[in-house]
């Protein structure tokens, strides 16, 4: 009987050891799960200025977290592991007939490990909870215009040194393919994409010298049908369309902010603006439509924008 307490405990011990290196394994294959899909995460919210999603890794970070986890995984995988080792198989042979669970003090190590890991799971399983709950209120936070089977990409004309007329070109070819591609309902360009990522440009009511009538605003130059490609609203006027080409009327869509701003309750549509960006001459545009504001980055949504048509 002596011998099967003995040997009963030192299987026990083998178990828990076993246990605890699963844990440590279980522990590297989620840092790795973890990097993964912190990237994953990274892509939904961060976009360069021309429209692409970057993701930097941050080196300081993962150090932490590996340490972290490596010193956790020898902590509950060695310690049992060294209390094991130190088990007395005589006094085990004394002590068997009257107790299999080992002295006093192991059995009050083992619970207070069995209580912190149980707490520690407790706190890590609210945390993810919580987590999940932000990530799904991110995920599903409406931005303006319509996500769903939206495809953007980026293209870059002056890498091949090209034209201004070469880029037009470039844009109207690509917009043509893709019109024919099976399953593509709508074909659009423009700077920045979905997330306004254009430059600076100031709209001024012509002859008024009133600090209300001068707005500065994020100009961002597009196809046509852009608006309707993306799912943005059209709240007055109309988007861009063929018959805003070279050679015609320079006209304007700005947002609901822009509106608001320059003209507060007036309506805008057919106003005459001067526009000027401190580089190209100035020119004077007619607003042709204006759309519902959108968000300029995941968490930037009241800003002031100007669009352009491409063609002109």
């Amino acid at each position: 009987r002596y011998a099967v307490g003995a040997t009963r405990r030192a299987v026990m011990s083998l178990q828990f050891v076993r246990a605890r290196a699963l844990s440590i394994a279980g522990g590297v294959l989620g840092g790795f799960i973890a990097q993964w899909g912190s990237q994953r995460l990274v892509h939904l919210a961060h976009m360069d200025q021309g429209g692409t999603f970057i993701y930097h890794p941050y080196g300081r970070t993962l150090t932490v977290h590996w340490i972290a986890a490596l010193f956790i995984g020898l902590l509950v995988g060695l310690f049992p592991a060294w209390q094991a080792a130190r088990i007395d198989l005589s006094a085990g042979l004394k002590e068997g007939a009257g107790t299999h669970s080992g002295s006093p003090s192991q059995a009050l190590s083992r619970r207070s490990l069995a209580v912190l890991q149980i707490a520690l799971s407790l706190v890590l399983t609210m945390a993810a909870g919580m987590f999940a709950e932000a990530l799904h209120k991110l995920v599903s936070a409406p931005v303006g215009f319509n996500p769903q089977h939206l495809t953007v990409f980026s293209v870059d004309a002056k890498l091949a040194h090209s034209t201004v007329e070469d880029s037009e070109a470039l844009w109207s070819r690509i917009a043509q393919r893709l019109t024919g591609t099976p399953g593509a309902q709508a074909v659009t360009y423009g700077t920045g994409g979905p997330f306004p990522q254009g430059k600076d440009v100031a709209v001024v009511i012509p002859g008024s010298v009133s600090v209300t009538k001068h707005q500065s605003g994020i100009r961002s130059i597009i196809g046509p049908h852009y608006f309707s490609t993306l799912g943005i609203p059209i709240i007055e006027g109309r988007e861009f369309d063929e018959r805003d080409r070279r050679n015609t009327p320079d006209v304007i869509v700005i947002n609901q902010t822009m509106a608001r701003k320059l003209f507060g309750a007036e309506n805008p549509i057919g106003k005459t603006v001067t526009m000027f960006n401190g580089i190209d001459p100035d020119w004077i545009a007619t607003i042709v439509g204006v759309i519902a504001d959108h968000h300029q980055s995941w968490l930037r949504r009241t800003a002031s924008l100007v669009y352009t048509p491409a063609q002109q």
